[in-house]
This record gives C-alpha cells, structure tokens and sequence, in this order.
C-alpha cells in the first residue's frame, strides 16, 4: 500500500515532534494537586491527633477529680434525707408561729365553752 502525505513539510515536523508521548507540563497540574491533597490529608491527621490527646487529657483529669470527690458526694447523699426533714419541720414551725396567737385565742374559747357545758 502506497501513503500519501498530503500535509505541508511544516506540519508534517510538527506532528513527528509532538507525538504520541507525554509532555513534562501535562504532568505538572495532576501532581501538583496530588502534592496539595497530600498535605491537606496528613494537616487534618495531625489535627485529629492533637485534639484527642487534648480530649483524652481532659477525660483523665476528670476522672481524677471524680475520684476526688467521691467520699464528698457520698456524704452529701447520705445528708439529703434529713435535710428534707429538717425542712418540713422548720416549715411547720414557721406556720404554727404565724398561726400562733389565732389558734391559742380558739383553744382558750374552746376551754370556756367547755366549761360552760360541763357547769351548765
């Protein structure tokens, strides 16, 4: 089979110089943005890394404390039934010291009345 080239001579040198191969600056983008998307990964890693030591940090020293302050609430717990007490009485105090001279005039009318039935 015969070919024929029918492209002028300076075509024909540039297509033979461009070729099939693969150019230096087609490859500069790809691995510049593989390059940036490297350091974004392993700058996030670092990140995550540093801010669970800091949680694990915090969760230790809470802890600590918890354990500091048991023996604290466990007191506190043991209080809370008698505060409530305390409470009920106190309020029960303070109603019979507001009521007081109402109900102390009642038990003397009721004592005369009585008296006068039991006379009479």
């Amino acid at each position: 089979m015969i070919r024929i080239n029918l492209l002028p001579r300076e075509e024909k040198s540039q297509r033979k110089a461009s070729g099939a191969g693969i150019k230096v600056n087609d490859l500069v983008l790809p691995l510049g943005g593989a390059r940036g998307l490297r350091l974004i990964v392993a700058g996030t890693a670092m990140s995550q890394r540093t801010r669970r030591g800091q949680l694990e940090k915090s969760i230790r020293r809470g802890g600590e404390q918890s354990r500091a302050l048991a023996p604290q609430i466990e007191r506190v717990n043991r209080l809370a039934p008698g505060t409530r007490e305390l409470d009920l009485r106190l309020a029960s105090s303070t109603d019979s010291r507001r009521d007081g001279p109402r109900s102390v005039r009642l038990m003397d009318e009721l004592a005369r009345v009585s008296a006068r039935t039991i006379s009479g």
